[in-house]
């Protein structure tokens, strides 16, 4: 009897144990929704569904889950095994959503500051430079030519050193023409205009020229002159072309040292004259107003000479009546030493028709 009222005891006591465990309430405040952003919801798990729905009575739970009469479904409710301990079963089976394509914006072209080199193969047009423009001259008085036989040259780098000029007048336009030949060494060729703005123009070489539009309608003085480059002094033929109605041309600083040395002893002038009177008038210089013996001519290509004369003076003139033809007039020294320990030059002015 003892055994069995304590055995019953025990079933008692066990299954008060199991009621008041199974209605006790839940510790602590009721869970509320997360607001955690991003969070997901899960939905409760079966064990939670059945915990709720069982009944009071404690013989009820006992009873297998089997037997037990379907129970309709719980709303979705958030509780604490669901949010703390979520089932590894439970998926959701909801599809993610896709995201919409982001349409990408065409980048803007950049202007390209480094041009556009062409292929290799591709051939580059070649951009000739425009040429200068050169203005029409048509002279409006006889051409003219003069030239002046090789004569010595100063070297410009010394000290007491001249060069040899020659001067003209032009009148109206003219293609002026000055060239060095038969040069023994470098020469500088200069020719400018008797101005204020003197249009200088000037080269140096063995064989060089400069040619100078002339546009004046009046008459205007140009000046030619030729000397030996640094280190030199060769010796060298100089001749100008001009347009002139009256020609006249003046040498200036021509040495006159005498018989012994040639080259710097006077000089030797060729043109072409018209029938009509020729003239050569000039000086000598040595600084002290001292006269010299001089011989000079004037004589056509081919022909007895028109002046032939050998003299003494500080100045010399002649003037003849001519033919038409090529003529040379010429003026030295016949001494061997013009003046020993001076230097002396000869000045002329030659006129001819």
């Amino acid at each position: 009897m003892l055994t069995a009222a304590l055995s019953a005891l025990l079933v008692i006591l066990v299954g008060a144990t199991v009621f008041v465990l199974l209605t006790r309430p839940t510790d602590g405040p009721a869970p509320s929704p997360s607001r955690t952003p991003g969070a997901t919801l899960l939905p409760p798990s079966p064990t939670t569904v059945a915990l709720a729905s069982a009944p009071s009575s404690p013989v009820a739970s006992l009873v297998p889950a089997s037997t037990n009469t379907a129970l309709p479904t719980l709303p979705s409710l958030p509780s604490a095994a669901a949010s703390v301990a979520p089932s590894p079963t439970a998926t959701s089976t909801r599809p993610s959503p896709t995201p919409s394509p982001v349409p990408t914006a065409s980048p803007t072209p950049t202007p390209s500051l480094i041009p556009s080199i062409p292929a290799i193969d591709t051939p580059v047009p070649t951009i000739a430079p425009s040429p200068t423009a050169t203005p029409t001259i048509t002279p409006t008085s006889p051409q003219h030519e003069f030239h002046v036989d090789a004569v010595g040259l100063d070297d410009k780098s010394l000290d007491g050193s001249v060069p040899r000029i020659v001067t003209f007048e032009i009148d109206g336009p003219s293609n002026l023409s000055a060239s060095v030949s038969g040069a023994t060494g470098s020469v500088q060729l200069c020719v400018w205009r008797e101005a204020v703005d003197d249009e200088r123009v000037c080269r140096t070489g063995r064989s060089v020229m400069i040619t100078h539009p002339v546009t004046d309608l009046d008459s205007t003085l140009w000046h030619v002159s030729m000397i030996g480059a640094r280190g030199v002094a060769p010796s060298a033929a100089l001749t100008v072309v001009f347009n002139a109605n009256a020609p006249s041309v003046s040498l200036d600083d021509f040495r006159f040292y005498g018989s012994s040395n040639p080259p710097y002893n006077g000089f030797a002038a060729e043109f072409d004259a018209a029938a009509g009177p020729i003239s050569a008038q000039g000086a000598f210089d040595d600084g002290q107003d001292g006269a010299y013996d001089y011989h000079l001519v004037v004589q056509a290509a081919g022909s007895d000479a028109l002046v032939d004369t050998t003299d003494n003076g500080t100045s010399f003139a002649v003037q003849k009546d001519a033919s038409a033809g090529h003529y040379v007039v010429s003026i030295v020294d016949p001494d061997p030493l013009a003046n020993p320990g001076l230097a002396v030059f000869v000045t002329a002015t030659i006129t001819w028709s």
